[in-house]
């Protein structure tokens, strides 16, 4: 007899490690084909079909062997999970080598609204081979849980709910535990291949001891053809039916609703790494938690059909009821505990957690716990035949996960961008009402139950019917508005859409008409003079640097400020546009004062794809510029465009002299991160500059082919050859050459000592996407910032006895201005946890601090960041 307790332990080490797959190859599948919505639920997909087909034809392989007195199907499984832990080790190592695959087969289409994406052929056969890739591995893990059941099972059908519910539950809940390492420990620690192979050692594992365990002897095995007629009559085969409907109805409405609730938490939350997992934690918890739960009140009361009417009437009366109340000033607090964890060893880290988990918890907890119960539940009630345990089984879990499949798909592309997230929410409310009318029905049919429990189940599908009713009634945008509100309350509603990817916000403010764009919530970008300088500056600088620029690729589009810029230079005969998201472009024309509807001009060509996957797509040297500002650096999927990969990749498609402009908003994340990034991006750069385009908004600046020059007199001249360029500098106070140059903050050799510190972001180690999980300014290193090294920039910008050239005049004073404002401003904490101040540096040179007082009275850009510190 095989302990049930070491079955059990094996499959919680068994969830863990699938849990691990599953976020790992999301991840590596959007490094490979790109991080779009199309290429995680591709993934997302595969992987949950692959588990449903996986149960049933393990399921039905167990039913067809009969008993298991001699462990013949614990053997199976332990050759199961050695299976999972070979193809696992495979697919780590294969995945990165794909990308040239992947880029091979895809080409561009032009869509109706004049849009380049990538056609219909190529997805699908990148999703080809994504399918002939992860499919084995997950038909495996998919087969795992029948074999058990059947196993666990086998004549003890009163006990079905039970076991099944103990298995599912403590497979959930390594889950739960490979979710939450995933992020908060093992990729931080060791990288994506160390993680997926630490998985895969853990299926091996697990298959040897299973293997060893099922050796207890070579019994004869009964098989299902003397009892077959026990599970074949009609009644069964309606039960059955009946019992997958609900699954599959249910599973429909959980997969929508956990899709809405990542829409809502990464909202309200800071949309991180960390965020993700621990909302995927929270509801895996929950799920396991309900598994025990729906085995134990069938074990206690029986009636599973009206228990799971019950478990679908708790979880939609939870689901919308608490979505409906949800208010900041709902979630418990407490002083004592904050303070606590904001003092503890690890302070910052375990305040955030704890900041993000009431939230979490205040709006999945309960609905994901009445989730789990739905499995073992259905179980209880389809399990009345020995020879037909697994199969029924594995008809459940495929009927549950086609529904979650479904439901993902509607929601993701149909649903939430058609009626909006609130209405989604009341339509998924009527499906899981729904999924519980067939176990009505059955339980009317089997009756035996007592007056008060026989009306109990439909009194609670009707209490959560008015649940649902009211949540419907709710007026127009009720939940958005608590969502999505801009965060100044100086700003007016201009537009509100929402769409796959995300949920769009444009707002304005009166005083002045300037515009900014948020997205799912969080402030991407503007046309305030902050957004505009630095935006621009990122085509201006380093076109200016070249003699006759012709062809440019901006990632990102955001209201169009910086792929208008790059259109004005004369020489410019191409600007290709590469961003995620089509959403976003089709509100470029709410922003047509500033980007001057540049979408439509001749020169620009917008693709609706992942910037690093385009990239991949266009032969070597086809770029004189690639300029990039993602979302912000601390954001999940964001590492892709900030790793040495992508700087490899993109220096190879630029030509000799060009150059990549990447924004650093370096006061988002803690300067260890900082560090990672300008590791990475002197890895490939190595004699790459830093630049300031307004304030902290800092731009890395590099050059294929040697570092990047500004020479005074060149661009001088270029600036009166390109009027509209020159007045559009003037615009944003970067009109003359002394104001370019000014813009210096660090050298090759200040980046490199700063990079130094950490390791670069690769690929396989995103470290930035970790570094805190809510926004927040932190302390620059004051290494970073050494404005009296530009002449590794600009070395004609002064001669060999320190006197300016005539081309900067006042380059001096804005020079000793910037290093008094940096070390004094260098950017002192605002939150616990962020590092110590910076002392201010004081000039004491009579000449150099008039100079910085009057770089301070003559120039408007310092006005507008403020006077200069006193000594």
């Amino acid at each position: 007899m095989i302990p049930h307790a070491l079955i059990y332990a094996l499959f919680f080490v068994s969830g863990a490690a699938g849990l691990v797959y599953q976020v790992a190859w999301v991840r590596a599948f959007g490094t490979v084909f790109g991080s779009t919505v199309h290429s995680a639920s591709i993934v997302a997909a595969i992987f949950m079909l692959g588990l449903g087909v996986g149960s049933l034809l393990a399921g039905r392989h167990a039913d067809r062997r009969g008993d298991d007195a001699d462990g013949g199907l614990v053997r199976l499984y332990g050759l199961f999970e050695i299976g999972i832990g070979v193809w696992g080790l495979g697919v780590a190592a294969l995945l990165p080598q794909l990308s040239g695959l992947s880029s091979a087969l895809s080409t561009y289409v032009a869509g109706a609204n004049g849009f380049f994406e990538p056609s219909l052929a190529s997805r699908a056969l990148v999703y080809a081979i994504a399918v002939v890739v992860l499919l084995p591995s997950t038909l495996l893990m998919g087969g795992t849980l029948t074999l058990l059941v059947r196993h666990l099972v086998r004549h003890e059908l009163r006990l079905a709910g039970h076991r099944v519910g103990m298995l599912y539950g403590i497979n959930t809940l390594g889950a739960a535990a490979g979710a939450f390492a995933v992020d908060f420990a093992l990729v931080p620690t060791v990288g994506l291949l160390a993680t997926q192979s630490l998985a895969a050692v853990a299926n091996l594992a697990v298959g040897v001891v299973a293997l060893r365990a099922g050796r207890v002897g070579q019994g004869g095995v009964a098989t299902a053809a003397a009892t077959s007629a026990a599970g074949a009559t009609a009644d069964a085969r309606a039960r059955m039916w009946a019992v997958a409907a609900a699954m599959a109805l249910s599973g429909f409405a959980a997969m929508g609703l956990e899709i809405a609730w990542f829409r809502i938490c990464t909202t309200i939350l800071w949309a991180n790494r960390s965020t993700f997992s621990l909302l995927l934690t929270v509801i895996l918890i929950g799920i396991w938690a309900g598994s025990w739960l729906g085995g134990a009140l069938q074990r206690r009361f029986g009636h599973p059909a009206r228990l799971y009417a019950w478990a679908q009437a708790v979880m939609v009366a939870s689901a919308l009821g608490l979505l409906a109340l949800w208010e900041p000033a709902l979630l418990p607090r407490s002083a004592f505990a904050e303070d606590w964890l904001a003092a503890g060893p690890f302070g910052r880290r375990f305040w955030d957690v704890w900041s993000q988990l009431r939230i979490v918890l205040f709006v999945v907890g309960l609905p994901a716990l009445a989730m789990g119960l739905s499995f073992p539940l259905a179980n209880a009630v389809v399990q009345r035949a020995h020879d037909a345990i697994g199969g029924r089984a594995g008809m459940l879990y495929l009927a549950n996960t086609v529904g979650a499949v479904l439901g993902s798909l509607a929601v993701g592309f149909g649903l939430l961008p058609l009626v909006g997230i609130q209405h989604t929410i009341a339509l998924l409310g009527v499906v899981a009402l729904l999924a519980g009318a067939p176990l009505l029905w059955i339980a009317a049919r089997d009756g035996g139950a007592p007056s008060s429990l026989r009306w109990s189940a439909p009194a609670a599908m009707a209490l959560a019917g008015v649940v649902l009713a009211v949540f419907a009634t709710l007026p127009e945008h009720h939940l958005p508005s608590r969502l999505y509100a801009p965060m100044d309350p100086r700003e007016r509603l201009v537009a509100f859409s929402e769409g796959v990817n995300e949920t769009i916000v444009v707002s304005e403010f009166p005083q002045d008409g300037s515009r900014r764009l948020y997205t799912n919530g969080f402030s991407m970008t503007s046309t305030r003079y902050s957004a505009q300088r630095y935006m621009r500056a990122f085509t201006h600088v380093p076109l200016l640097a070249m003699p006759a620029p012709a062809r440019v690729l901006v990632i990102c589009f955001g209201v169009g400020n910086t792929t208008h810029s790059a259109t004005l230079h004369p020489s410019v005969q191409r600007v290709d546009l590469a961003d995620l998201s089509r959403h976003v472009l089709e509100h470029a024309p709410l922003f047509r004062r500033w980007n001057h509807d540049v979408l439509r001009s001749p020169k620009v060509r917008a693709h609706v794809n992942d910037g690093r996957q385009h990239l991949r797509m266009m032969p070597p040297e086809t770029y004189d510029l690639v300029t990039l500002e993602p979302p912000p650096i601390g954001q999940a999927g964001v590492a892709g465009l900030y790793s040495v990969e992508f700087y490899e990749l993109a220096r190879t498609r630029l030509r000799e002299g060009g150059h990549l402009t990447q924004w650093l908003p370096a006061y988002q994340v803690p300067p260890s991160i900082i560090a990672a990034i300008i590791g990475a991006f002197v890895e490939v750069f190595p004699d790459a500059v830093m630049l300031s385009g307004y304030h902290s908004e800092l731009i890395l600046l590099g050059r294929k082919g040697g570092p990047p020059i500004l020479e005074p007199a060149e661009v001088a001249a270029r600036l009166a050859e390109r009027p509209a360029v020159a007045a559009d500098l003037a615009a944003i106070d970067l009109g003359s050459v002394a104001d370019i140059a000014g813009t210096f903050v660090s050298s090759a050799r200040a980046l490199r000592e700063v990079a130094e510190t950490a390791l670069p972001v690769r690929d396989d180690y995103p470290i930035m996407e970790y570094g805190s999980m809510t926004y927040h300014q932190t302390v620059l290193q004051k290494a970073l910032f050494v404005p009296g090294e530009i002449g590794s920039w600009c070395p004609r910008c002064f001669d060999a006895a320190g006197a300016e050239a005539a081309e900067v005049r006042g380059l001096g004073g804005i020079l000793a201005y910037a290093e008094a404002l940096y070390a004094t401003l260098a950017f002192r904490a605002t939150t616990v946890g962020a590092g110590p101040e910076v002392a201010p540096l004081v000039i004491t040179d009579p000449t150099r601090r008039a100079a910085a007082a009057n770089a301070y009275e003559t120039r408007p850009y310092w006005r507008r960041v403020g006077p200069p510190p006193a000594d």
